[in-house]
């Protein structure tokens, strides 16, 4: 099983490799990956209210989901691939962490 950690641009990429090194170091059949956050630009493109990373404070669980799968396509992620968004960025409900189950992606 691969589990593909990534995050939306405003997170510090050491987080991502911080993330993935401590998930790493456990032994056992996941595969844990780090991929390049999509840049702002292309955010803006498919987010109507994404412009910059500072400029946000708020996204809905489906906006969110929406940079999942921005993600999962600039990554050539496969269906049976997990991923895991980190980000600063809140939802309404003020959720920790959610996911959106059978397609396999994670928001923390």
């Amino acid at each position: 099983m691969k589990v593909i950690i990534t995050s939306t641009p405003e997170v510090e990429l050491e987080l991502i490799n911080f993330v993935c090194e401590i998930l790493s170091a456990s032994i056992g059949p996941i595969s844990f990956q780090k991929a390049e956050p999509v840049n702002s630009r292309m955010l803006k493109r498919e987010v109507e209210k994404y412009s910059t990373p500072q400029s946000i404070e708020v996204l809905t669980s489906d906006e969110l989901f929406s940079i999942c799968s921005i993600n999962r396509d600039a990554n050539n992620l496969e269906d049976q691939d997990f991923l895991v968004l980190l980000t600063s960025i809140k939802t309404p409900e003020d959720w920790l962490s959610f996911s959106n189950g059978d397609i396999r992606d994670f928001v923390v």
